[in-house]
């Protein structure tokens, strides 16, 4: 497999993984808008084009679509968008590129026997406890919009699996896990700010790789941005490799009418 061919289906796999509220297909792009929340729900996925669509068309037809939703028009370019020239007519445009992200890959296989300290331990369900929603939605990211969050969680079904961490017997850290045909995906990793640095997120880690090799899911994924450094130093160290990149492009918000 080719590493542009490689790209692309992890992109597909991420793109079922985090399923928008709304969706609408165009040209091979898949529009998405979930109340603004989160930057990969509200943004045009860009992996994939078909059609006589022009580039302009392309572009006209995204700025309607978000601005009719009240949302700014946001654009994931990967380093296999398409079509070509994409992100240098965007740039023209005045679209600036915001949150770099890097896709990290591993062997489950890998990942799964690393060690962790005696007071933490992990497990994972099926089924998402409350304690698990209250560490990731409610303490987490997603506090101000736990609603739109609990949607997204349903409408992953049973693809989706729950990890939680706990040290000394106390929750201490989360992360989701998400079934694909080829990749399992690992997102949503959140730790409380008392249990950093204490092994919490990798008994995470761990324990999803564990449970992706007792499903026969060989390889791992996940998405993290370039300036969290933190988040980069534990991928790496348990064995996560960068795979490849993309970032958003923003269009610029419209003046407002005087």
């Amino acid at each position: 497999m080719t590493m542009g061919s490689r790209v692309a289906e992890i992109e597909d796999h991420a793109l079922d993984a985090w399923p928008a509220a709304e969706t609408e297909a165009f040209a091979g792009w898949q529009l998405r808008a979930m109340s603004g929340v989160s930057r990969r729900a509200n943004s045009a996925w860009t992996a994939r084009a078909t059609g006589s669509a022009t580039l302009e068309q392309r572009i006209a037809h995204v700025e309607s679509f978000y601005r009719t939703r009240g949302l700014v028009p946001s654009f994931q370019i990967s380093s296999q968008c398409e079509p070509p020239g994409l992100d240098a007519a965007l740039a023209e445009r005045g679209y600036r590129a915001v949150a770099p992200v890097s896709v990290r890959v591993a062997q489950a296989a890998a990942v799964a026997p690393m060690a962790t300290s005696a007071p933490v331990r992990a497990e994972v369900e099926q089924t998402m406890s409350d304690t698990w929603f209250d560490i990731s939605a409610r303490r987490g990211r997603f506090a101000d919009v736990e609603d739109v969050y609990r949607g997204l969680l349903a409408r992953l079904g049973s693809r989706a699996s729950f990890a939680i961490a706990f040290v000394d017997d106390c929750p201490a850290a989360v992360g989701l896990g998400i079934r694909g045909p080829r990749w399992f995906g690992i997102c949503s990793m959140f730790t409380l700010p008392a249990y950093r640095g204490r092994g919490a997120a990798a008994s995470v880690l761990r324990a999803l790789a564990a449970h992706a090799l007792d499903r026969d899911d060989a390889m791992l994924y996940l998405q993290v941005e370039q300036d969290n450094q933190a988040a980069l130093a534990l991928y790496s160290r348990v064995g996560f490799a960068h795979h490849h990149e993309y970032h958003y492009r923003l269009a610029e918000p419209e003046p407002s009418a005087s």
